[in-house]
């Protein structure tokens, strides 16, 4: 308690003052603010503009970032497009981590490149008999047969036709799809067979395109050259029938008339119509038109020349003359039937002359 009272004392002693408060200090002039010069006022001055091209400079990088937004939205799909193919493109390389491995495989030695040595193969590993070969199994998977290509028939094909006079070529159409006859191919069939001399083009009548088109398709779609269709007065006589539409002069390139005229012979009676033919031997065409009745007839000088031989038989005569000329080319040559017929006669044998008198060697 002593000891605690003589420190209080000490603190509380006059002419010491406390540790805790000190004297106040002497009194210090406060020294006033200096005026803000007004130099300030005119650098802000100054400032004002370049704040403003600042701004404008801020608004223009602003527009531009707008226009690499839109730029960047356009080209989001073509990426998203690029995409596949760059994985594409990627799977075909090697991936990165194959490609370290064999970087930490692989040792460079004085600059070179050194590769460890492949693994031994060890004899127990080798199968001893190869592996049996079993057969495939069976594709279970959809596969379109592969069609072969056919050409496409037409039902009623184009006859191909040329004038000889007025050189003119026609493919016609007979027949639809359908098996009728088209009226447009009488027409092309009515002007390639105008008169040559005129010009007049008479409506020929249908029945003859048909027997013409039915003998082109059974002698195997030959070309067809025509003569004569249309014919007026002077050019014709007067009770021709190619005056009046009813006959047609023509040809087959490649048969012969007298072939064709026998197959038309041959055919006629199925017709309900009547059909006249005749045969030109020193001609180069045929004559058929339409009538009541078949009519058949052999003229020896040329087609239509005046004058004319008419045969008076001329199925005797057609007939006969095709059998004349079967012979002929059977026959054999001249020369091979005169060695045939040629007698042949063996040498006669020498006879020995005898002595009279002489009876010979016996007694």
């Amino acid at each position: 308690m002593s000891s605690i009272i003589f420190i209080l004392a000490l603190f509380t002693a006059p002419g010491r003052p406390s540790p805790s408060v000190r004297p106040p200090d002497k009194a210090t002039p406060v020294k006033k603010q200096a005026p803000v010069p007004k130099k300030t006022s005119t650098v802000a001055k100054k400032q004002a503009p370049v704040a403003k091209k600042t701004a404008a400079a801020a608004k223009k990088t602003a527009t531009v970032t707008k226009k690499t937004s839109t730029v960047a939205k356009k080209q989001a799909p073509v990426a998203k497009k690029q995409a596949p193919v760059a994985k594409k493109t990627g799977s075909a390389k090697q991936p990165a981590a194959t490609i370290a491995l064999k970087q930490a495989r692989d040792r460079k030695i004085h600059g070179t490149v050194v590769r460890p040595a492949p693994a031994p193969v060890h004899l127990a590993t080798v199968p001893a008999t190869p592996r049996p070969v079993t057969a495939k199994a069976a594709d279970k998977r959809k596969v379109k047969p592969v069609r072969e290509s056919r050409p496409r028939t037409v039902a009623y094909p184009p006859i191909n036709l040329y004038q000889i006079h007025l050189r003119e070529h026609a493919s016609i159409r007979v027949y639809d799809e359908n098996g009728f006859l088209r009226p447009q191919a009488l027409r092309e069939f009515n002007r390639l067979n105008r008169c040559v001399k005129t010009g007049v083009v008479l409506e020929l009548d249908y029945r003859l395109l048909v027997e013409l088109y039915t003998a082109w398709i059974a002698f195997g779609m030959p070309s067809v050259t025509l003569y004569s269709g249309c014919r007026q007065a002077p050019h014709a006589s007067p009770t021709s029938r190619h005056n009046f539409g009813l006959a047609l002069d023509y040809a087959f390139d490649g048969v012969s008339r007298r072939e064709l005229v026998a197959w038309l012979l041959a055919r006629r009676d199925r017709a309900s119509h009547g059909v006249g033919l005749g045969y030109y031997p020193n001609s180069f065409h045929i004559h058929m038109d339409v009538r009541e009745k078949h009519a058949f007839w052999v003229d020896l000088n040329e087609g239509g020349a005046e004058g004319s031989k008419m045969v008076a038989e001329p199925y005797q005569w057609f007939e006969g003359n095709h059998k004349l000329r079967a012979r002929r080319d059977e026959a054999p040559p001249k020369e091979a039937a005169e060695q045939e017929t040629a007698q042949v006669i063996p040498p006669q044998a020498e006879s020995v002359p005898t002595v009279p008198g002489d009876g010979g060697a016996n007694p």
